[in-house]
């Protein structure tokens, strides 16, 4: 979860040009659409008019049926919009959907038959850019209206990683060279996505001979300096299997520190390295990493139970009151229920677990002062009262959003749920008493 400079022309050379806007929209499902008949979804949106309505056990604002089975994979907002990357599974399709956030209104749909579905989905806030990839396969929409602004392959690699970031005003992409022997970060400015250069990059004689993979980028600025620094994972999982974690001076060009060969396992989570304040919380497969970013030092590292096999490929994390640190993460057991799901409190200076829910699904968690919103039955926690103000009263629901969404200036908490094996999109009401 990644040359030789007489051929960076070849790597890096735009295979489709921009595609110009038309006095009318592709995107069947947007407001001036061409063709706006053949949109594949009709409005299903539900808006709740009756303030003491609720579902799932909390006042609605709407709801929005997927229609065709499609399930959300990953989600990104905006100030104004919703967006998805879905996945049809039984038809194997894909879609990527812009929704108003005010009243659940499906304003585009986008497929690419280039690709089997996108794994990965940004929004750059500022120029209001979708961006959207899949494998070397990056498109990026306007937020709007779905307007494709380019579509291209980011060039030949041996290697291309399955998850970009978006830093600053550049969006990045983990790749190695066709040969092998080069890997790290390509980077192009978001007003371009067409144009790649090198951000970072690592020769096999520094790797210790082995292939260099690069992943789950990160940035800081040093307040000091002023200077960049980003904070990558060097991820030989297969067939190596040796995990560094890696600091790099962009501004400078130069290493600021580098810790080789961090997990016994040689495996680790490759979703984007976190930063809170000057320190780097990493997960590698069975530990938790906690360094202090300008010096480079451990403050600590931990499996945060000694008795039980903790598993962090999938975990995530939180700052919350300053000093405490909310990790969802689970256990690993090979007998039924085969683990257990955790959300952990540890203190961000020792590494010690202050406390730990238990039994919930927290597939991502997402903190606000004393507010604590997951997914899954139980879906917000109250650090102060350490008790669930919001249950939604079933077992099992669907879990296909992986990040939940809340927007805590409209107090709205967005998510999927699934009723009869059809997905939705609903906006909950966040009490005011809440906060």
């Amino acid at each position: 979860m990644f040359y030789l400079f007489l051929f960076l022309s070849t790597f890096f050379a735009c295979e489709e040009p921009i595609v110009a806007v038309a006095d009318c929209n592709s995107n069947p499902c947007a407001e001036n659409a061409c063709e706006p008949d053949s949109c594949r979804f009709q409005d299903t949106t539900s808006i709740d008019t009756n303030p003491d309505s609720t579902f799932l056990g909390l006042d609605t604002a709407w709801t929005s049926a997927l229609t065709g089975r499609y399930g959300p994979r990953k989600a990104v907002q905006g100030n104004k919009n919703i967006y998805l990357t879905c996945i049809d599974l039984s038809s194997d399709s894909h879609l990527l959907i812009g929704i108003e956030k005010k009243t659940g209104r499906i304003l585009w749909t986008f497929s690419d038959p280039n690709v089997d579905y996108f794994a990965d989905i940004h929004y750059h806030e500022a120029t209001q850019t979708v961006i959207a990839q899949r494998w070397g396969r990056i498109v990026a929409l306007n937020g709007t209206s779905g307007q494709v602004l380019s579509n291209n392959h980011v060039g030949s690699f041996s290697r291309i990683g399955t998850y970009g970031k978006l830093l600053g005003q550049y969006y990045y992409v983990p790749v190695k060279s066709p040969d092998k022997t080069v890997g790290g970060a390509i980077r192009s400015h978001i007003s371009d996505l067409q144009n790649w250069q090198w951000a970072y990059k690592m020769h096999i004689d520094s790797m210790d001979g082995i292939e260099p993979d690069a992943d789950s980028f990160n940035h800081w600025y040093d307040p000091q300096t002023g200077d960049e620094i980003l904070v990558l994972q060097h991820r030989m999982a297969f067939p190596t299997r040796r995990i560094d974690l890696l600091a790099y001076n962009l501004t400078a060009d130069s290493i600021l520190w580098w810790h080789k060969d961090l997990d016994p396992n040689g495996n680790s989570n490759i979703q984007q390295i976190n930063i809170f304040d000057d320190k780097v919380v990493f997960f590698s497969a069975r530990l938790v990493h906690c360094v202090d970013l300008p010096s480079g030092n451990f403050l600590w590292q931990s499996n945060l139970n000694e008795s039980e096999k903790r598993n962090f490929i999938l975990a995530s994390a939180e700052q919350v009151g300053g000093n405490t640190l909310v990790i969802a993460n689970e256990s690993s057991s090979p007998e039924p229920p085969f683990g257990t799901l955790y959300v952990s409190f540890v203190d961000l200076s020792t590494g010690q677990v202050v406390m730990e829910i238990t039994g919930e699904r927290p597939v991502h968690v997402i903190a606000y002062n004393h507010l604590l919103f997951m997914s899954g039955k139980n879906r917000c926690y109250d650090l102060r009262s350490n008790e669930f103000l919001w249950d939604t009263n079933i077992e099992e629901i669907y879990h296909g959003l992986g990040y939940t969404l809340v927007d805590f200036d409209k107090k709205i908490y967005y998510g999927s749920f699934g009723i009869d094996g059809n997905v939705s999109i609903g906006a909950w009401e966040i009490p005011d008493e809440w906060f």
